[in-house]
């Protein structure tokens, strides 16, 4: 069975853009278990982001990395979607823009596989990041 991990936009600005600091550990600890899991782990750095976050760069070490210049990474959608995997499972930041923007390109590709996002594991604006999440949702996005 193919699994999936997206870590979009981990990126120590973007993290303080987003107020994102409380989500970290909860990533780290998430990028861990799947990795158990027999997930690859495969992570999105948008070009005017920054470095990756320490923590979530030692955890995830030996993670396939998509360099981006737009809220959506086409190469890893297109990536995605020739593979076909199973389940796709989204985290990051932040949820109403880059994640929202991956989750359902993704989608559009993969109407068959399983696409997750882990809530605890996003962050945004409050009101932006439970819309995000919303609108997610009733696209037939599993939501944790």
């Amino acid at each position: 069975m193919d699994k999936i991990l997206v870590v979009v936009d981990m990126q120590e600005k973007f993290i303080s853009e987003c107020s994102a600091l409380n989500i970290v550990p909860f990533t780290v600890k998430k990028i861990s278990d799947r990795k158990k899991d027999g997930y690859e782990i495969v992570l999105t750095l948008d070009k005017s982001g920054g470095k990756l976050c320490a923590e979530v760069a030692a955890v995830s070490e030996g993670g396939k990395i998509y360099k981006k210049s737009s809220y959506g990474c086409r190469k890893l959608i297109l990536d995605l979607a020739d593979r076909k995997p199973e389940i796709v499972e989204f985290i990051g930041v932040c949820t109403d823009i880059c994640v929202i923007a991956n989750v359902l390109g993704t989608m559009a590709f993969l109407p068959e596989s399983t696409i997750m996002v882990d809530s605890k594991c996003c962050s945004s604006d409050t009101g932006a990041h439970l819309a995000a999440l919303q609108v997610m949702k009733s696209c037939k996005i599993v939501i944790n």
